[in-house]
């Protein structure tokens, strides 16, 4: 029930309504039922006066219910234990001895809350004037004593009344009077008796640590409240709670992922077999044969464990840089034309980030974008060669059939499909301009092979990137096509498909 509650008080936390709520045990009941005596004190910030809403829960951490029990107050704190009474209580049949529940601290809910900044204002009332009549002349907005001819005015033009700024939340008034004090005393100064006054202390208004108690309680009250609220609507559990939660990243995991996790991880070895290990040591499983060894490992969550050490060392998962310089397998050339009859090349930089969410299937997946510079060389007509310098963006998306793509110090092998839209200046000796051309190639199919062969995140490696190294294959069915006028007379081919067949090697680099 401990794990339950722990687990539950994580999910709240995740969740970002951050209420504070932890799993407690009742150590004592009084006989009245009003008071307890919980696990919690001095060491885990329980102090004095503090106060608490306390609620059970039932059924799974996935689908759980709370019960409101009761509001109360620390009247005394131990190092590790604490007394609280219930200023009022609804359902005191969950608390028993040795019962775990759940408890918000209000103290523990209201932080990061700055305090209620509360202006106290002392009004010294004349002598001959009430409370009444000093209301009245603030509204008026002068004395009456001063008013002179007040129907005799003439209608000025209309002011316009802007809302002065304060700097507090509360503003408090404490009216004051004049006292006579008994009988009259004799000054020297004067050399006369005179009346001695003095100010009425008794109307000493509330205090503003209790207004800001006052606050802090409905503040924490209304917050755990909304909270468990939206948890006990819930038809779906967790996962219906979390539905709408959307990892940061495609790397992240998402709130509900991460405390499935963590209850998965909880419950990947059995307690069981945790203590028959510790208990026989070494030989722990000398007096099984080879089968029963194998359903032992199986369901009590060995070999998931040992499987899990071994992946983990063998991973690394970052963003990842590759740089490619490229080289075309063959051109589209005209033999009549000696010029620009090279290979066509061209550098390549790409960001690659694996697709790990929460879900299984896309562990082998990543997405790719960069850009490419380059040059190539085809015939715009029978007789005529020219080059064409570009430059397009690209985006791929890759498929790691052998290995993962996070997987160091192996091979891995990849085959994805993407597509690259760009421009470039195609140029000829033999053609009367220079012509701007759109180039489009889709879609794009690539392979290759890499190998991580440095990690990057050791203690005994000075620089913390990991590198690898590689070699890709590519076919592109691209369109060219000019987007200038072309002068009549001019002999060339406005828009041409070419397939380019071509050949990579890259350095990556990932951390």
């Amino acid at each position: 029930m401990i794990k339950t509650l722990l687990f539950l008080s994580i999910v709240f936390l995740y969740a970002g309504q951050a209420f504070g709520m932890q799993g407690i045990k009742v150590l004592e009941v009084s006989s009245s039922g009003s008071s307890i005596v919980v696990d919690r004190g001095t060491l885990e910030g329980v102090r004095e006066g503090q106060t608490g809403q306390f609620f059970y829960q039932s059924g799974k951490a996935s689908h759980p219910k709370l019960y409101f029990i009761g509001e109360a107050e620390v009247i005394k704190a131990h190092s590790e234990r604490s007394f609280w009474f219930f200023r009022n209580i609804e359902n005191f049949q969950f608390l028993k001895k040795g019962k775990s529940i759940l408890f918000a601290r209000d103290t523990v809910v209201l932080e990061g809350r700055r305090k209620y900044k509360i202006r106290e204002k002392k009004v010294l009332l004349p002598r001959a004037k009430s409370l009444s009549e000093y209301v009245e002349d603030r509204q008026r907005g002068m004395p009456s004593e001063m008013v002179y001819k007040e129907n005799e005015y003439k209608k000025s033009e209309q002011i316009v009344d802007t809302e002065s700024t304060v700097d507090y939340d509360i503003k408090q008034t404490k009216f004051l009077n004049w006292k006579k004090r008994g009988n009259p005393e004799f000054s020297e100064n004067y050399l006369d008796e005179i009346e001695t006054m003095f100010i009425d202390q008794n109307n000493k208004g509330v205090k503003p640590s209790a207004i800001r108690a006052a606050i802090d309680r409905e503040i924490a009250k209304s917050t755990v409240e909304g909270a468990v609220t939206k948890v006990n609507g819930e038809k779906a559990g967790l996962e219906g709670l979390y539905r709408d939660s959307k990892p940061d990243r495609l790397t992240h995991l998402n709130t509900y992922q991460e405390t499935m996790a963590h209850s998965k991880r909880e419950r990947r070895i059995s307690p069981r077999a945790r203590e028959k290990i510790a208990r026989e040591g070494e030989a722990w499983s000398a007096d099984m044969e080879d089968e029963q060894l194998r359903k032992y490992f199986i369901r009590s969550g060995i070999a998931e464990e040992q499987a899990r050490r071994k992946r983990v060392l063998s991973e690394r998962m970052g963003h990842e840089i590759n740089i490619k310089v490229y080289t075309d397998m063959d051109n589209s050339v005209s033999a009549e034309d000696p010029n620009n009859t090279g290979l066509g090349y061209s550098l390549n930089v790409t960001y690659e980030v694996p697709l790990r969410g929460g879900v299984d299937f896309f562990k082998s997946f990543t997405f790719e974008i960069g850009f490419e510079q380059g040059n190539t060389f085809y015939a715009v007509n029978s007789s005529t060669n020219a080059r064409l310098k570009y430059g397009n963006f690209q985006g791929f998306l890759n498929w790691y059939w052998w290995n993962e793509p996070v997987t160091i110090k192996k091979v891995i092998g990849y085959v994805g499909m993407g597509a690259a839209r760009g421009n470039g200046n195609l140029l000829s000796s033999e053609l009367q301009q220079e012509y701007k051309v759109s180039t489009l190639a889709l879609p794009i199919f690539q392979g290759g092979l890499k190998y991580r062969f440095k990690s990057g995140d050791t203690d005994d490696e000075l620089v913390k990137i990991g590198f690898a190294l590689g070699v890709s294959f590519s076919y592109e069915p691209t369109k060219y096509s000019i987007l200038d006028t072309v002068p009549s007379g001019e002999d060339i081919t406005g828009s041409i498909t070419l397939n380019r067949f071509k050949v990579a090697f890259g350095l990556s680099a990932y951390f």
